[in-house]
């Protein structure tokens, strides 16, 4: 069922007729009840989702040239399902067989030119991302995978010009002067991605318990300060810390928080590097809502497998584990779902990769169905769907209440009802029609009572120096009547590109950051205050902008 966004609150009846040749044909009774909250759209959903989309996998599972024409439509498919569920996260595999199945391709081709220079070729990947953009949105990131979770062969295919022959390239951590190539992909590639607008998307990846290149890390954040690491791993340590990561604990063993470096010395400054983590060693179950979705300076995200202390999902997991497996991510502290598998199909994922061992956390490896013309949604993707959605309106009650404009005695009642609600995430789909039911009439109450407000509470952009940046945020109007605001930044740097309006439903609400305010290689903070004037209510949302290295006199930055 696919409920209009304008369809009234209220009962609808209609039929289904169903026949084959194996069956008389039979009429089905439908009756669904829309209530009065309306489900944001999935790509602005706060559950962040990081479902792996693999066109290696497409093209092996249908015997498809990779880029060919048919492998971009059947990848199409896929993008068009993920962007039902507002997938965020992707992979572009930099170096020659990962673990995500690309064997010696990869979408960026090097070339070493005549002059000794590195010229590089980026159009693979931008049909890729460009097709991303227009199915699912924006990403939140773009992991390049230039590390491996073990130590194993690091290199990359380059053209050599003079010889016109193609050759592996060591970039290794033994290979002698690496940093030539290192430098200028790192340069390169940085500001083609801040060309597209995509610079705050862009992330270095993927190692998992170890890095398999430590010295790799700070090589490239002297190149590009501004971009930071995703990784997956057994723990972060929370289970140590009973919380989030405590990057202060001494018990950094087993993580990327402490990866052995090459001279078995721990990197206690790994914590500074990775600001993405899909991790399976959840917080305790129980007590009270960790609420997730609450930004923190390090987002983690729910690994799911058979030991993740949050739930069980695997490959072999009913769909109603998919269903629950969102609310009970954000409830423990995740701020999503992550490192599950959506078309890996005909044995694709670790397919070349020439590590002996296996990967933590990744146990589900297709969560698509291959159908006759590319991906088809399955049973477990859209229980998973449907648990979204139903966290995204606990989500919207977490916030009302978090944001203390609720009355006392109501806020009460509130939270109680969000507790039963958690616990029936243990009833193995007992009474999950009611359950879902109650969730969104609360989400309508709450909805009445809000008004207007906004759907995030701050927000950190990485930035190079001088530079100029966007981001938005979603003025939401949950009432049937257009709804004036006004919006006023704290600092010079912080300009809304409209600073009043009328808002009739949910709309972006462009905010610019002049980067020439700021400081270099310093951190600025700043609030941008949102007002429902009808209420005169105001939603503060503090901004911190994390400014790199200023480029010296004369010169253009990367």
């Amino acid at each position: 069922m696919k409920v209009p966004a304008d369809a009234a609150p209220g009962l609808y009846h209609g039929t289904v007729r169903a026949e084959g040749p194996d069956f008389p044909a039979a009429t089905l009774p439908v009756e669904v009840e829309v209530l009065d909250w309306r489900v944001p759209d999935p790509r602005d959903f706060q559950t962040i989702v990081a479902i792996a989309q693999s066109p290696y996998g497409v093209a092996k599972q249908y015997k498809t040239p990779l880029w060919s024409d048919k492998h971009w439509e059947l990848l199409e498919a896929s993008l068009r399902q993920l962007a039902r569920a507002g997938n965020g996260v992707w992979f572009v595999p930099v170096l020659l067989d990962t673990e995500f199945g690309n064997r010696d391709v990869s979408m960026i081709k090097w070339t070493r030119k005549k002059d000794g220079s590195v010229a590089f070729d980026y159009a693979t990947m931008d049909c890729y991302l460009d097709l991303i953009v227009k199915n699912c949105g924006t990403p939140l990131f773009v992991s390049f995978v230039v590390m491996n979770g073990f130590q194993g062969a690091v290199e990359v295919k380059v053209l050599d010009e003079a010889s016109g022959k193609e050759e592996r390239l060591n970039l290794g951590p033994n290979a002698p002067g690496r940093e030539k190539y290192w430098q200028p992909f790192a340069c390169s590639l940085y500001s083609h991605m801040a060309a597209k607008g995509l610079d705050q998307t862009m992330y270095w990846g993927y190692p998992w318990d170890m890095d398999g290149d430590p010295k790799l890390k700070p090589m490239l954040r002297q190149f590009v300060p501004e971009v930071f690491w995703i990784c997956g791993s057994h723990d972060a340590n929370v289970a140590v810390s009973g919380g989030m990561p405590d990057l202060s604990s001494p018990f950094y063993v087993g993580s990327p928080f402490g990866a052995r470096a090459w001279d078995g010395k721990v990197d206690t400054s790994a914590g500074e590097f990775y600001k993405v983590v899909e991790n399976i060693q959840s917080f305790l179950i129980g007590g009270e809502s960790k609420k997730g979705w609450k930004p923190q300076d390090q987002i983690l995200l729910c690994t799911p497998r058979t030991d993740c202390g949050a739930i069980v999902v695997n490959g072999t997991s009913t769909p109603w584990t998919f269903r629950i497996f969102a609310e009970r991510a954000i409830f423990t502290g995740y701020r999503g779902t992550g490192r599950m598998g959506g078309d890996y199909w005909a044995g694709s994922y670790f397919d070349g990769c020439k590590y002996g061992g296996g990967a933590p956390g990744f146990s589900i490896m297709k969560s698509l169905w291959p159908g006759p013309d590319g991906a088809e949604s399955s049973a477990r993707f859209e229980a998973m769907i449907e648990g979204l959605q139903e966290t995204e309106a606990r989500i919207f009650v977490e916030q009302a209440l978090d944001r203390g404009i609720l009355p006392a005695e109501k806020a009460q009642a509130i939270t109680e009802q969000l507790a039963r609600h958690f616990k029936g995430t243990f009833a193995v789909g007992l009474d999950w029609q009611a359950r879902s039911k109650a969730m969104y009439q609360l989400a309508s109450e709450v909805a009445a009572l809000t008004g207007l407000d906004v759907n995030k509470s701050e927000f950190t952009l990485n930035l190079k120096a001088q530079a100029q940046a966007a981001s938005k945020i979603k003025l939401r109007n949950w009432t049937g009547k257009p709804r004036r605001w006004k919006a006023e930044g704290s600092e010079k740097w912080i300009v809304p590109a409209r600073t009043e309006g009328l808002a009739k439903g949910s709309e972006d609400l462009e905010v610019r950051i002049n980067g020439e305010l700021l400081e270099p290689e310093k951190q600025s903070n700043g609030t941008l205050i949102i007002t429902d004037l009808e209420s005169a209510r105001a939603y503060p949302v503090k901004i911190a902008v994390r400014t790199g290295k200023a480029s010296p006199q004369g010169t253009q930055p990367h």
